[in-house]
Parts: C-alpha cells; structure tokens; sequence
C-alpha cells in the first residue's frame, strides 16, 4: 500500500512540473535576486562549498542563484528531487560542479 502511495506521489509531481505552473522557475516573483537576497544569501554564501539542495522541484531556486551568479564559485551543487522535475533541470543545466540525484524521500 506504502509503495503505491509512493508512485502515485511520483507521478503526479512528475506530470505537474511538466505544466507551467506558479513554481516553475520563469513565472516566479520567487526568482529575483531581491527575494534571494531577502532569504540572507549572499554572493559568497556557497563558495568553495558543497551545497544539497532536497526537493528541487523544477529548479526554481537552483536556477535563480545560477541567474544572479551565486554559484561562480561553487565547490559542488547536488540536486536531488524525486519527480521528472530534476529531469528538466538536468536538460537545461549549463552550470559546471552540479550532479543530481533523482531520489525519493
């Protein structure tokens, strides 16, 4: 029964993120540098660090601090999500040092 919860859960996020939708990373407001500033990041937050981000989605967040270069100087980035959303972000990922990891939770 657990199992089929599980891939219930999978396929609906995974047929979600494949709609434009208020997470998606360019209909946003979430995605502006003054929103990621307002979260108390800073341009050297992750440098020369290994960073995982758990929940990835479609990449909203990932994607933002890529935008407004707060990943230049990244040590490792690790996305994981369980839906085909890491899929996406894997497809339009043109940062070096990112690996992913399409696990459930």
């Amino acid at each position: 029964m657990k199992s089929d919860n599980i891939n219930r859960n999978e396929k609906f996020y995974s047929n979600f993120y494949k709609n434009v939708n208020f997470l998606s990373f360019k209909k946003s407001f979430y995605t502006s540098n003054n929103y990621i500033k307002s979260l108390g990041y800073s341009k050297t937050l992750f440098d020369k660090k290994v960073v995982l981000e758990i929940g990835a989605g479609s990449g909203r967040i990932f994607f933002s601090l890529v935008k407004n270069s707060y990943l230049k100087k990244i040590k490792k980035y690790i996305v994981s999500e369980p839906s085909n959303g890491l899929d996406y972000i894997r497809k339009n990922c043109k940062t070096k040092k990112v690996y992913f990891k399409k696990k459930k939770f």
